[in-house]
């Protein structure tokens, strides 16, 4: 049986979110999936779509909540940072450079669902998440010290990549930044009996100056991560009435 996803675009607030100054400069992300977010390191527990409306993580854990993080210090750099990801709704990914070297760190939060019933099902689902940034760039940057990428992916239950959304991405060159918005994403996948997704927010981070002496820092926080999702028959499935 054949997913079929379709995808709204993001709200009006989360397409002005990063109209910024010359301190960003926003990114036209390609429509290939790269990056360490795409990939999911476990494979989470689908939840059964028993309900005809379900909200998590305030109905129950986020069953994708995985970060990661890597670093390598210049000759005579230090690098710090950290990243984590929270059940709950929440994640952090931290990046400290000093004089030199680089550091990476993704972030993924989200759920997985499966039709556990005998008919073909729609899945209406509402992603909505607060982000925070800010980056410090000492001195003047090039383009590439400090950059992040996010993006809403979805994974049937063979972990095969159905789709990626962007959702924001920059390159920073100067100076230091902080901002913070609401975003939204909306999509419906159909799910045939057995089938199962995978829905999350994939983000990757980077701040490399190894071949400089320069020095860079960057924090992307996530709060109140939360997906509702609402079932309905596929038109024309069986048992739908028609």
């Amino acid at each position: 049986m054949r997913h079929a996803l379709r995808a709204t675009p993001p709200l009006r607030a989360g397409r002005a979110l990063w109209a910024l100054a010359a301190a960003l400069l926003l990114t036209a992300l390609s429509g290939c999936a790269g990056g360490g977010a795409a990939e999911l390191t476990a494979r989470p527990r689908p939840q059964p779509l028993t309900a005809a409306a379900v909200s998590v993580p305030r109905d129950g854990k986020l069953s994708i909540a995985l970060s990661s993080f890597s670093k390598r210090p210049g000759l005579e750099g230090q690098v710090s940072g950290d990243a984590t990801a929270d059940a709950r709704g929440g994640g952090e990914l931290a990046l400290r450079v000093q004089g030199g070297g680089a550091a990476e760190a993704t972030l993924q939060l989200g759920h997985a669902f499966s039709n556990e019933t005998d008919r073909q099902v729609e899945l209406d689902l509402s992603v909505r998440f607060a982000l925070t940034l800010s980056t410090t760039l000492d001195p003047a940057a090039v383009e590439g010290d400090a950059t992040m990428n996010a993006r809403l992916f979805v994974r049937d239950g063979a972990n095969r990549l159905l789709r990626a959304i962007d959702v924001t991405g920059f390159a920073a060159t100067q100076g230091s930044l902080k901002r913070s918005a609401r975003d939204s994403q909306q999509l419906t996948l159909t799910l045939g009996p057995g089938q199962s997704a995978q829905v999350f927010l994939g983000i990757d981070a980077a701040a490399d100056t190894l071949r400089s002496d320069r020095s860079a820092s960057l924090t992307v926080t996530i709060s109140d991560f939360a997906i509702d999702a609402t079932t309905r028959p596929a038109p024309g499935a069986a048992g739908d009435g028609r």
